[in-house]
């Protein structure tokens, strides 16, 4: 505010100087010949002697106003009114009291004869504002209403603030100016109508008011006396140029404006107001657009020029070229000459024409025209001029403000959203989408996979059920970012226009398509293609060929009454679901579902708002749509909400994020020949068909040899009865009403028992084999989907603390307000918020923050699926279903629900950074070594204990030192030790097999679905069990030193004989055979391959498999077998008997008058052998390689004399004897921990 301090200062940027080393500013206004002075020694103003005034308050600096009183009466010299003209300090008596009231300046004309206006000024800050607030309300204690009455010549009042902006160097201004005299085309209405209120008709101050109030809905102005193009005197609105527009800010309460304009014009519907809003503001846009910034706008009312019939006319003239640029809609308009040209066009004997012509002419005028911008009922002049009041009210709301830009503006688009929430009834199914919701379902989508940066090309994006467009603009607000994070500023911009080109929304609502328009051209998106149609309908001159679509988003109708009814019949043959669907069903929705299909191209993703209820109905028709979406779509991840997300609907609902699956081949043409495979009763020879075959088994738990018997038809029905899974299907079967008719017809009744027995049998595998093929078949389509699951919170608060925004219908607070929430934020790449988590799923990737853990679970889908029962509905849950949960007798939690976030660093280095020695350990998911190596990087990990998770390697390490990790792969653990014991959980975790661990893919997203049994605390069985296995672990640890002390032993002896260091002696071919003759006899007892070989040298397993191979390698006891595939792998072993292999099983039979097959073999029996075989012997492919068969015979060993090589051998043999009794014990601990876990948690 303006003080004493800064007072100097806020006079000398009007040109006031001071004079020499006084106190004293002044300035002398030549023209007017006078001067002003501020003596600041004696805190007094002097002002030219033709001032009069009724006080001394403002002769003095005594109160703060006196110096925004001096600065004003100097402004106003400047502007060149003169001294003579103003009056300081005049008295008015106040109503009908005996007090009385001094405005602070009072204005006269230029004949001195009547006042102009009069100005109340006040302090910038509290005061102007506490008088502002009080002005508005009817409260200002009469002030300037009272001398309004006092002095009715006055044709405007002005309360008044200045400041001084220190950064700026320069005075501020803020000001509201009323206008006291009547607009004369709301006089002329007035004639006609008694109720509205005129300034000339009212005397006393609370009726000034009232008329403002009521009749101009307390409309202000700023800038008339103090602008820059202001002449003195001459008070009034200049013409409005496009470069005078100015942005909305938040504090321009348009919205309250707009409502206040409705209720005291006495305007209920909302709505109809609210769709005459979106035709002003496309006259406002198609104006904005045309013009350049010199040129005078059209949308404006011209106060003193205008009456209603111009601006219509004007307005008329905007809304035909608006809507044929941005709808592409004809409006039947009349141009100006349309009268001239028509006279000039029908003469003579072509008259009759020119009657008919007219005669249509204004028929349409009258049918048409008058409505547009009608927000009340007008059919007389009467109507058309109450409408003209309210219209110009509008336009003013409006016209000063800028509408049109290439690129978004979150204010717009925020004013926009709050005139929808109050002006559009939601019916029909429809419910907008909060913004938040829009924003974290596209930040959720992998969008960059359809960008072409280096083209500039964006993806084709639809919204099939586009309601107000919300969707749309925040997807063209992300693709815009998108080029934004890729370096696109400047001049490389890619505008919000041209993205927006690439982007289609069908409404089959009229009223909302226009609104979508207008939502986007607000939003900077002038190229969207936007078409009321309806959105089950394919118009392919309008959105192209089917399937071309690269991301679908929408939040389409839910519950239409009969809405198929209401389909065309070309779009009733368009859809399979329809034929499942009642006529009496509501549920559009689902058909909708089927449309995406119709839509995206293979590949092409979709986010898609539906009600919750199409994961689980179990009618025909939601069991179809969820065939649908097995068969055709990959689930990438369903987003729970509760009921009243989205405000107006206690609909429960769900977010679909959908990947289509590829279209050629099918998916489920190629599943369908595994599933017949299955079910032939035939060995289930290929690899993928028994992968299907096996996951199955597992998740509806029967052991392969009673499916076996199921599925060949062998087993009888009684034997079935005595199998869980199966005694349901006989149970179903048995009780069936057609089965229970057929079992008591005469023909059946007829028979021997064995005939109906073999009858029912046969009916029996009919029944129950439909169902497993459908099973089979979904389970199959299901097996390769991961699911993320996430949930919003049942509690109220919690719930906003999640969705990031609360609702309110409370009047003037009506709407969304966005908080800090878990979802999403303004940062489209916030890897905290569960977008990114959702976004990184589409790659397979599960990001472990806060928020995932909070709120989401990565499930296998199957597991949500409930295939134990004959009732095969394909529901989909969002919990794995109950008959897959763990058996115990404790609570059973999984271990994404267990873990909590990590506090400080959670480092991570690359492989090519790990040093053999260093300050910090390194811990990575190698299975062969807890520490890796070492790093310098003081950045430790310190939130200890941690488990260490290899996310390929399924290994677990339990930590409790500080430690760098490595970004190999690596997850952390870390749990609520008040809850479960950390190292109990690393114990558990160790015991269980982790899914597709032989795969080499990331697994953290399976381990999150284990199920842990979790013992009260209290109880102390936690402690026991990790008490337990810690000892057990010692054993394991002194059993592993011996096992190293023995390795090294023996190694020690190859080191004498000078291998290591200069080898020496004779290559592999010289000692021995390499075989390759084949038998046909193959005995599986004795059949070795490369899968029963096993790692790091520990010999073979039993053969358990099938060959189809007519002959194999044949081997004798005493050979030497090695696996060629995958060398790095350790296998060897030296044949205890005779038997054949598999060609990939290199055979060597040692020369016995050279070498001892055991000596041989220890020699090999070593990671030496192995280097050469990677690394010297030209080893071939790179996932599965294989040696060089040429090569490896050129391996050199040892060869000491017969003798010397014996007693090498037996000593070797007492090493491995101690060696296999050390891991004996250790091979035990496993089982010993097992027995731990199984004692107490069964």
């Amino acid at each position: 505010m303006i003080s004493k301090e800064n007072f100097y200062k806020a006079i000398e940027v009007l040109g006031f100087r001071r004079n020499g080393n006084s106190m004293i500013w002044s300035k002398c206004f030549g023209s007017l010949d006078c001067v002003m002075e501020a003596d600041m020694s004696e805190n007094k103003p002097t002002y030219p002697e033709q001032i009069q005034s009724d006080s001394n308050t403002t002769r003095n600096f005594s109160q703060p106003e006196s110096y925004v009183v001096f600065i004003c009466i100097a402004m106003l010299l400047d502007k060149g009114y003169r001294p003579e003209h103003i009056y300081l300090e005049k008295t008015w008596a106040l109503g009908h009291s005996a007090k009385s009231g001094r405005a602070d300046i009072t204005v006269y004309d230029e004949n001195g004869n009547n006042v102009l206006f009069i100005i109340e000024c006040k302090r910038a800050g509290k005061d102007f504002s506490d008088a502002r607030k009080l002005l508005f309300e009817g409260r200002d204690d009469k002030q300037l209403f009272s001398y309004l009455a006092q002095a009715r010549s006055a044709k405007w009042l002005q309360l008044l603030a200045i400041d001084y902006d220190e950064e700026k160097k320069d005075i501020k201004i803020f000001e509201e100016i009323v206008k006291s005299h009547d607009d004369e085309n709301v006089a002329i209405l007035a004639e006609k109508d008694e109720s509205i209120l005129l300034y000339k008709n009212a005397s006393q101050a609370e009726d000034l008011f009232r008329v403002w109030d009521e009749t101009y809905n307390k409309k202000t102005y700023k800038g008339l006396i103090f602008g820059k193009d202001t002449t003195a005197y001459k008070i009034g609105l200049h013409p409005l140029r496009k470069k005078d527009l100015t942005e909305f800010t938040n504090d321009d309460g348009i919205t309250n404006s707009f409502l206040e304009i409705l209720r005291h014009n006495s305007i209920s519907d909302k709505e109809n107001a609210f769709n005459k809003l979106l035709s002003l503001f496309i006259c406002k846009m198609v104006d904005e657009k045309e013009r350049l910034d010199d040129d005078e706008v059209d949308f404006q009312y011209k106060e003193g020029t205008d009456n209603y019939f111009t601006l219509y006319e004007r307005l008329l003239r905007l809304f035909h070229r608006g809507m044929d640029k941005f709808l592409k809609e004809d409006v039947f308009y009349l141009e100006d000459d349309y009268i001239t040209r028509t006279l000039n066009q029908y003469t003579g004997k072509q008259r009759k024409y020119l009657e008919a012509e007219l005669k249509q002419s204004f028929q349409r005028t009258k049918l048409l025209s008058c409505q547009v911008f009608a927000f009340r009922e007008i059919y007389n002049e009467k109507l058309f001029m109450q409408n003209g009041k309210v219209l110009v009210e509008m336009v003013e709301l409006f016209q000063n403000y800028r509408l049109a830009y290439s690129s978004r503006k979150a204010f717009l688009g925020e004013l926009f959203e709050n005139l929808l929430n109050q002006g559009f009834k939601q019916d029909e199914g429809q419910f907008f989408t909060p913004m938040p919701i829009t924003r974290f379902i596209w930040n959720s989508l992998p969008i960059e996979r359809f960008i072409n940066f280096e083209t500039r090309s964006c993806p084709k994006v639809i919204d099939y059920a586009c309601g107000a467009g919300h969707f749309l603009t925040e997807g063209i607000s992300a693709i815009s970012d998108a080029f934004k994070d890729h370096g696109f500023t400047g001049e490389k911009e890619m505008t919000d226009e041209e993205i927006s080109a690439s982007f289609y929304g069908v409404e089959k609502d009229n009223r909302l398509a226009r609104v979508s328009k207008v939502a986007l051209l607000l939003n900077g998106a002038n190229e969207a293609h936007i078409k009321a149609m309806d959105g089950l309908d394919h118009d392919v001159n309008f959105l192209g060929e089917k399937n071309t679509f690269d991301i679908l988003v929408a939040n389409p109708p839910y519950a239409v009454d009969a809405f198929k009814a209401h389909l065309e019949r070309r779009i009733l043959k368009e859809f399979d679901l329809l034929q499942f669907m009642s006529a009496s069903s509501k549920a559009i929705e689902k058909v909708f579902v089927e449309r995406i299909d119709q839509l995206l191209k293979p590949f092409g993703i979709a986010g898609v708002i539906l009600p919750s209820s199409i994961m689980t109905d179990e009618d025909a028709a939601g069991i179809k749509i969820r065939e649908i979406l097995l068969e055709r779509f990959f689930i990438h991840c369903i987003v729970y909400f509760e009921g009243k997300t989205f405000s107006k609907t206690p609909t429960s609902t769900v977010v679909l994020f959908l990947e289509k699956r590829e279209t050629q081949p099918h998916a489920s043409s190629l599943l369908k020949d595994s599933v017949d495979a299955i079910l032939s009763g035939k060995d289930v020879a290929d690899w993928s068909d028994k992968d299907i075959y096996s996951k199955y088994l597992k998740i509806i738990d029967v052991e392969e040899a009673v499916y076996q018997s199921f599925r060949t038809k062998k087993a009888e029905i009684e034997e079935l009865k005595d199998n869980e899974y199966f005694s349901q299907y006989v149970e179903t079967f048995e009780s069936d009403a057609e089965i229970v008719k057929f079992r008591n017809t005469k023909g059946f009744k007829a028979i021997s028992k064995a005939e109906q027995k073999v009858l029912l049998k046969n009916k029996f595998y009919e029944f129950a084999f439909a169902i497993e093929q459908d099973k089979i078949f979904y389970f199959s389509l299901a097996c390769d989907n991961h699911v993320l699951i996430v949930k919003a919170p049942l509690d109220n608060k919690k719930q906003k603390e999640f969705l990031g925004y609360k609702s309110s219908d409370r009047k003037g607070k009506q709407g969304v307000t966005e908080i800090e929430g878990a979802l999403s934020s303004a940062n489209r790449n916030d890897s905290k918020k569960l977008a990114w988590c959702v976004k990184k799923i589409f790659d397979g990737d599960f990001v472990n923050n806060e928020a995932s853990l909070s709120y989401s679970n990565y499930v296998h889908l199957p597991l949500l699926m409930n295939f134990s029962k004959p009732k095969f509905n394909k529901v989909i849950y969002n919990v794995p279903v109950s008959s897959f949960k763990l058996n115990s007798k404790y609570p059973v939690e999984t271990v994404g629900n267990l873990l909590v976030p990590i506090a400080g660093n959670k480092t991570k280095i690359d492989a090519e950074y790990i040093l053999e020695s260093g300050q910090i350990p390194v811990i990575t998911q190698d299975r062969g070594k807890f520490i890796s190596g070492y790093t310098n990087n003081e950045e430790v990990i310190t939130d200890l204990p941690l488990i260490v998770f290899g996310d390929h390697s399924c290994c677990f390490k339990f930590v409790d030192f500080a430690f760098v990790r490595g970004a190999d792969g690596t997850q952390l653990i870390k749990v609520d030790e008040n809850k479960i014991r950390l190292k109990y959980l690393y114990y558990y975790l160790s015991s269980v097999n982790v899914h597709n661990s032989g795969k080499y893919e990331r697994h953290f997203k399976y381990l999150k679905e284990t199920q842990i049994p979790i013992p009260p605390i209290e109880l102390n069985i936690q402690d026991k069990i990790i008490e337990e296995c810690e000892s057990i672990d010692k054993e394991y640890e002194t059993s592993r030193m011996t096992i190293e002390e023995y390795r090294s032993k023996i190694e020690s002896l190859f080191v004498k004989l000078n291998i290591i260091e200069t080898g020496g002696g004779a290559k592999i071919k010289d000692v021995c055979e390499y075989i390759t003759e084949r038998t046909i006899n193959i005995d599986l007892a004795s059949y070795i391959t490369t899968d029963n070989m096993l790692q790091n040298f520990e010999g073979v397993k039993a053969f358990t498999g099938k060959t189809e191979a007519e002959s194999a390698v044949a081997y004798r006891k005493g050979d030497i077998l090695l696996s060629n595939i995958r060398p790095y792998l350790k296998k060897l072993w030296l044949a205890d008997k005779d038997g054949s292999c598999s060609p990939d099983v290199l055979v060597f039979r040692p020369d016995t008058t050279k070498v001892l097959p055991e000596f041989l073999y220890y020699s090999l029996r070593r990671d030496d052998f192995i280097d050469f075989i990677m690394h010297n012997a030209g080893t071939k492919g790179i996932k599965m390689p294989r040696g060089n068969k040429e090569e490896i015979p050129n391996y050199s060993i040892a060869l000491p004399s017969f003798v010397r090589q014996s007693q090498l051998t037996t000593e070797i043999m007492e090493y491995e004897k101690k060696i296999s009794e050390a891991r004996k014990i250790m091979l035990s601990c496993p089982l010993r921990k097992q027995a731990v876990l199984d004692e107490y948690l069964n």
